[in-house]
């Protein structure tokens, strides 16, 4: 990542992890097979992995060795809060037009919610993709000027 940069290396995963999501997303049909599903299931996973990489990278530069711990810890609870309240909003998602329905209407429903669910993926990964590339990056002065 020294190559290219953290935000940089940032920015091509979450690319990745979108593109990824929409190619799922689109893939998704009642009637759909899970070969379909593999190209977006192999990108969203190269996206992901890049990210969660960059992000303990991130968490913890500049960091002093004696609060590494703390820096990994915070950013292990925010991205494990971050799992299961987006779980929980894309079951909703995914689930809720199939109330009542059994049979085909059930099956038609649930693979539309998930669709649903797999481009609101995408969409929160372009939100943060905009996110990282409007932001500033902040130098702390403090540390970088002699003593």
């Amino acid at each position: 990542m020294t190559l290219i940069g953290l935000r940089r290396t940032l920015t091509i995963a979450l690319s990745i992890g979108a593109v990824g999501a929409v190619v799922l997303g689109l893939a998704i049909s009642p009637d759909g097979s899970y070969a379909t599903l593999i190209p977006g299931l192999i990108a969203v996973s190269i996206g992901d992995g890049i990210i969660f990489t960059t992000m303990f990278i991130a968490a913890a530069t500049g960091v002093s060795d004696g609060e590494q711990g703390i820096a990994s810890g915070i950013a292990s609870t925010g991205s494990g809060i971050g799992a299961v309240v987006g779980l929980a909003i894309l079951v909703l998602i995914a689930n809720a037009n199939t109330k009542g329905l059994s049979g085909d209407g059930l099956r038609v429903a649930t693979a539309e919610g998930i669709k649903l669910a797999a481009l609101v993926i995408a969409g929160g990964i372009l939100v943060t993709l905009l996110i990282t590339l409007k932001s500033r990056v902040v130098t702390d002065t403090a540390s970088t000027e002699p003593t």
